[in-house]
């Protein structure tokens, strides 16, 4: 990395807090591994890929945990981890979405598609957890989680409306 003269990590992230809980997840990592060993202190650029490769480890447990979410919701049989859908969900968790952001596209998406024969063949996660995809339906199932107060602010509306309406009258 620094011979490259490729920027350090944190030097790529877009916000000042980011920025700041990079570093300090980096100093406590440099205190637990390195505050002690007197003799053999690694540069910088060697601590950070270091940090960086523990830290981008998905434990199979957590993906695990995402296919049994799926599989139980579209009540079918457990789904297998395999390297591709390693690499998926991996790829998702580094981008910094957690387990709760896979529940919930995967209660999104299972409710509005399970029963549909059409589309039911597209619950996989292949098509789910794809970087193409997975914003776009995290996305869906923020809105839908809002779509009931929606609905009462509609009907609120026209309650109000239709009262402004029958006074004029």
């Amino acid at each position: 990395m620094g011979e490259s003269g490729e920027a350090l990590p944190f030097l790529k992230l877009k916000t000042m807090q980011d920025k700041k809980t990079f570093a300090v997840k980096l100093l406590k990592y440099y205190d637990q591994h390195y505050s002690l060993n007197l003799f053999e202190k690694p540069t910088i650029e060697e601590i950070v890929d270091e940090y960086l490769s523990k830290e981008s480890r998905v434990s199979d447990e957590a993906i695990q945990i995402v296919l049994n979410d799926l599989s139980a919701r579209k009540g079918s049989r457990i789904l297998k981890l395999n390297d591709s859908r390693r690499k998926l969900i991996a790829k998702l968790f580094q981008d910094g979405y957690e387990i709760n952001d896979f529940i919930e596209v995967n209660r999104h998406m299972v409710k509005k598609w399970n029963h549909d024969p059409k589309m039911r063949d597209y619950l996989t996660p292949e098509t789910l957890y794809s970087e193409i995809h997975f914003t776009k339906y995290r996305e869906l199932a923020d809105n839908d989680e809002f779509q009931p107060a929606i609905e009462r602010i509609k009907t609120a509306t026209m309650d109000a409306v239709n009262l402004v309406r029958n006074k004029e009258d």
